[in-house]
């Protein structure tokens, strides 16, 4: 009889033990696990692949390390660009903010390029991505030989090349234009500070 009530005691006590564990559980929950910058990076460009499915090309800008989230884990603020219709005469740029996992996929997004203009309403014109100069070499006053070579090889593809330095010019765009039944290319030098055009030359290819 006193062996049935030792085990009944022990029991009741294991059931309290079991008890008391589970309110420390829900009242302590466990440290937060840490997101690593890679699965981060991997996680944000495939959210960007789900918003932007027909992107030409998908990248991390920039990542940084300056927040956490509310339960103290680390949290990353991730800039990624989208490119869309990168050979065309007017490609389109997004830039894609993250906050994650602290703001999870929440992002907001700054439009850099669309709808074939570039500076629209703009004081100054800086042409700092090569969608932007493409679409600047093709549209902006003193492209007219441009606009005749398109128009003659409507399959033509620009590729434009950021310069420090070329010919002795600061700081331009070279763009270059090829079309596979032209016996030349035109090279369309657009300026990255003032987006001005200096220069259209051929080149035989």
């Amino acid at each position: 009889m006193l062996a049935k009530a030792y085990v009944m005691k022990i029991e009741h006590y294991a059931i309290l033990l079991l008890a008391l564990l589970v309110v420390l559980l829900l009242v302590f929950p466990k440290a937060p696990a840490n997101v690593s910058e890679s699965d981060a990076k991997n996680w944000v460009l495939e959210d960007m692949r789900t918003k932007y499915p027909q992107a030409s090309s998908l990248e991390i800008i920039s990542v940084d390390q300056n927040s956490t989230t509310s339960a103290g884990a680390k949290s990353y603020s991730i800039k990624g660009a989208a490119v869309l219709d990168s050979n065309s005469l007017c490609p389109e740029r997004y830039h894609l903010y993250y906050d994650y996992p602290k703001s999870n996929f929440v992002t907001w997004t700054e439009t850099i390029v669309k709808n074939c203009a570039v500076c629209t309403g703009q004081a100054q014109c800086i042409i700092a991505f090569p969608e932007q100069a493409v679409i600047a070499s093709h549209t902006f006053n003193g492209t007219a030989r441009v606009s005749q070579f398109i128009a003659t090889y409507p399959v033509a593809m620009p590729n434009a090349t950021f310069y420090e330095s070329f010919n002795g010019v600061q700081n331009v765009w070279l763009v270059k234009y090829t079309a596979p039944e032209s016996s030349y290319s035109l090279l369309v030098l657009v300026s990255k500070v003032d987006g001005k055009i200096i220069s259209v030359d051929s080149e035989n290819t």
